[in-house]
């Protein structure tokens, strides 16, 4: 009996180093990488230049820790389990770029975003006034050459959902958006779109419906809809937006999860399709275009970042709209695709300024400049 309880204490004792050590036996020796799920590039080889002042100052030591705690076995397993814990089922937020809001809506915390539901991101007179000149400037010099130019201004997804932050001080009276295009309207700048309000009616007249992810930054097809059909009105007069239904067939790994390492198809959540017979075409930036921008990416000191171009041969003659935007303008959530059933060419730049060699090659006739209230 004695021997039997000493074997099945060795094999006890055989599993427990033996699950101590599979990670080292499942170590995976390679450099740096990129990690899709955690948005960043797993750290690489220890550097063995010079080596005693690197060792005598521990960074050597320090860089392989930080390699061997990005590639020791099953880190990506532990780490998922560990955030399907933690995100999952405690609702609790390791990260501080995301906070868990009330009926499984996550909301993102960098850029001022809470800030800005608190109403505690008013701008100053200064700022303000900087902006009006600045815009004043842009629209003076685009009126010059001709072409049609607006500032289209897009909400925060804390300005349309804000009953679902987890506090209770909200005050939207000082929102960004409002603010500038105020002070624009007093200025008699008529070229201001403030699609935020827009949203917020339709929203309320239409149940409450959902017009941004609830784990994404971004508003969906349903809400990009609303905010084209508010600009397509003020951009190009007696020009109706086109009657659109929706599927919910799509489906969205949203940003937010990411962030919280929840990255399973069970953490998708379904997103609207719009079903429409499109006219406009999707094509590939000329080599010339994209050499043109790709110059600009440099000037500018950005990420290359491909154009996105719309043609439809039914609007021959209707004209170009560039569109300088942020990620809300992505081919994914379908705003540029609305407004290309009214142009003949419509063309999405991820540039923060405005560059005139494009839209001389372009021909543009007209502009929208988009950032996100944030």
């Amino acid at each position: 009996m004695r021997n039997g309880t000493k074997a099945v204490q060795a094999c006890m004792v055989l599993i427990f180093a033996g699950l101590l050590l599979l990670p080292l036996f499942t170590f995976r020796f390679t450099g740096a990488e990129k990690n899709d799920t955690e948005k960043r590039v797993l750290e690489d080889f220890p550097s063995f230049h010079d080596f005693r002042r690197r060792i005598a100052d521990r960074e050597i030591q320090k860089e392989t820790e930080n390699w061997m705690n990005d590639h020791i076995g099953f880190r990506d397993s532990s780490r998922d389990l560990y955030f399907r814990m933690i995100h999952g089922v405690l609702k609790l937020s390791t990260s501080g770029a995301v906070i868990f809001g009330l009926e499984d809506w996550l909301f993102y915390t960098m850029n001022e975003n809470l800030s800005i539901a608190r109403g505690a991101y008013p701008l100053t007179d200064e700022r303000i006034k900087t902006i009006l000149d600045r815009q004043e400037q842009i629209q003076g010099e685009y009126s010059e050459r001709g072409i049609q130019y607006h500032l289209l201004l897009t909400p925060s997804k804390v300005s349309i959902y804000s009953e679902y932050l987890p506090f209770h001080d909200v005050n939207l009276q000082h929102l960004p958006a409002d603010q500038i295009e105020h002070a624009m309207k007093e200025n008699g700048a008529e070229y201001v779109i403030n699609t935020g309000h827009f949203l917020a009616e339709q929203k309320a007249a239409n149940g409450n419906i959902r017009l941004f992810f609830k784990t994404d930054t971004h508003w969906n097809a349903r809400g990009s809809y609303y905010a084209y059909a508010c600009t397509i009105r003020r951009i190009k007069e007696g020009e109706r937006a086109i009657e659109v239904s929706f599927s919910d067939t799509g489906s969205r790994q949203g940003d937010l999860n990411q962030m919280l390492g929840l990255t399973g198809k069970e953490f998708c959540e379904t997103a609207p399709v719009p079903e429409y017979e499109w006219h406009s075409v999707q094509q590939k930036p000329d080599q010339e275009l994209s050499g043109i921008v790709r110059r600009q990416h440099e000037k500018q000191g950005s990420a290359y970042s491909e154009p996105l171009v719309y043609y439809n041969k039914e609007k021959a003659g209707s004209g170009t709209l560039v569109i300088y935007g942020d990620s809300m303008m992505g081919e994914w959530l379908y705003f540029p695709r609305y407004m290309a059933e009214h142009f003949e060419k419509v063309v999405v730049l991820r540039l923060r300024c405005p560059e005139p060699e494009t839209e001389e090659y372009l021909k543009t006739t007209h502009v929208l400049f988009q950032t996100t209230e944030r």
